[in-house]
């Protein structure tokens, strides 16, 4: 009977046959499949996203050793032009923030060349600066825009890419930017309806000093003793006054220039141009016409003691043999510019292109001694024009029409017409010219090399 239980037992038992046994691997290699890849899915979507934080980490990183390495090499290019000592080591090793910094400086002793590279390096990304200073003949534009007591207006949409000055007021319009720092000096300079940015995300400018800062946006730091209506990263009430800021050319400079002019001989009466002429050094008796359609190629400095006048459409140009050297002209008399007139420097002018070749610093400078403050007949007008120009008078009014780009304006009084635009180039820091005055020491070359 106990047997007879037992099989009955036995034969109760469910009976596991091969083709169940398939099954269930089938079920085993099916569920390790889906997880292999829910593990690829979520595997693949983190790699992407730790690659995206690592390329952004980068570029960051690489910013941060650019501005680095731009720093430094300013520090000792400022030293070479005050005449201050440099640091004792060589190479020179400094922090910024996270940034290590390195300047190699070299001297030439025939030339009197001083010459930086700077290297910045954060986490082994490495940007590097190399600028040389030479002892030549030069006159220093640190500013986009430099005002004396006339002071600065700007209409709407208005915007200057680099750093204002002025001994007076400045005074803006709806949209009316500055990337930069905004400077109004002494005990009456004001700050008026301007948006002063900062010019890169690592940057100390984007400031406003003035005694009064009404209507404005200041993304960094507003310096002041009077301040409404205004918003501003940081705030610094009770600030000192800037002092009066003396203008870069003096009349002592600018008659040395004529000299030159003169020594190339005299000319009598008007002068009008009409086609392709190369003219200069020259003194000018008289006015001087540029007629549409034609081309002015300057070989020397000129003098002209009336008016100058070029019509729409027509072209001046440095002769190649400026190189890197700046060249002038020098109205006694108001200077007019019409529309679409290409200013360039030694680099020419693209007659097929009607615009300059890329430009390898050297430029136009433009000066009249005017005095004449009227905005109908100011001492210098520039309408439509894109140019590689610098505008300056001691004594007179400039106003720039709109859609005007130059590189820089110094004057006694400026005026901006709506959309113009004065993009301030690094290589004014101090420009050169083949004659002319004394200038101490000149910024000869800026670039990144790495």
């Amino acid at each position: 009977m106990k047997n007879d239980n037992y099989k009955l037992f036995a034969h109760s038992r469910p009976a596991f046959s091969g083709k169940d046994s398939s099954k269930g691997q089938a079920a085993l290699i099916v569920v390790l499949f889906l997880v292999i890849i829910s593990l690829s899915i979520v595997g693949g979507f983190s790699y992407l996203a730790l690659k995206e934080a690592q390329i952004s980490r980068t570029n960051f990183d690489s910013l941060k050793s650019f501005w680095a390495s731009e720093a430094g090499a300013e520090d000792i290019i400022y030293r070479a032009i005050k005449g201050m000592d440099f640091p004792p080591a060589n190479p020179d090793v400094l922090v910024i923030d996270d940034a290590q910094v390195t300047r190699n400086i070299s001297y030439n002793v025939a030339t009197e060349d001083v010459t930086v590279v700077s290297s910045g390096n954060v986490r082994d990304h490495i940007r590097k600066t190399q600028a040389t200073v030479s002892a030549s003949v030069g006159a220093s534009f640190f500013y986009g825009i430099q005002v004396d007591v006339g002071g600065l207006v700007m209409g709407s949409n208005t915007q200057i890419l680099g750093n204002i000055i002025s001994n007076g007021p400045i005074t803006g319009a709806t949209k009316s930017e500055v990337i930069g720092d905004a400077i109004s000096t002494m005990s009456a300079g004001s700050i008026y309806s301007i948006s002063v940015k900062k010019s890169g995300p690592f940057s100390d400018d984007g400031n406003a000093r003035a005694n009064t800062i009404t209507k404005s946006s200041v993304e960094n730091g507003a310096y002041y003793q009077t301040i409404s209506q205004t918003t501003a990263g940081s705030y610094f009430p009770g600030s000192d006054d800037v002092p009066y800021q003396n203008m870069p050319l003096g009349e002592e400079q600018i008659q040395e220039w004529k000299d030159v002019a003169e020594s190339g001989g005299v000319l009598e009466g008007n002068q009008t141009i009409n086609g392709e002429v190369s003219m200069g050094p020259k003194k000018i008796n008289g006015n001087l016409t540029l007629l549409s359609n034609s081309i002015l190629t300057i070989t020397g400095n000129l003098w002209v003691t009336g008016n100058i006048i070029f019509n729409s459409n027509t072209a001046i140009e440095l002769s190649p043999v400026y190189g890197f050297y700046s060249g002038l002209f020098i109205a006694d008399g108001i200077i007019d510019i019409s529309s679409n007139v290409i200013i360039c420097g030694s680099e020419g002018y693209d007659e097929d292109e009607n615009e300059c070749y890329p430009n390898e610093n050297s430029y136009m400078f433009i000066l009249s001694t005017s005095n004449s403050l009227d905005p109908g007949l100011p001492a210098i007008k520039i309408k439509s024009n894109s140019s590689a120009a610098i505008l300056y008078t001691n004594h007179g009014l400039i106003r720039v029409g709109a859609t005007v780009h130059i590189k820089e304006a110094t004057c006694y009084a400026c005026q901006f017409d709506s959309n113009s635009v004065v993009a301030y180039d690094s290589g004014l820091a101090n420009i050169l010219f083949s004659a002319g005055p004394s200038g101490g020491r000149a910024i000869r070359e800026w670039k990144e090399i790495e």
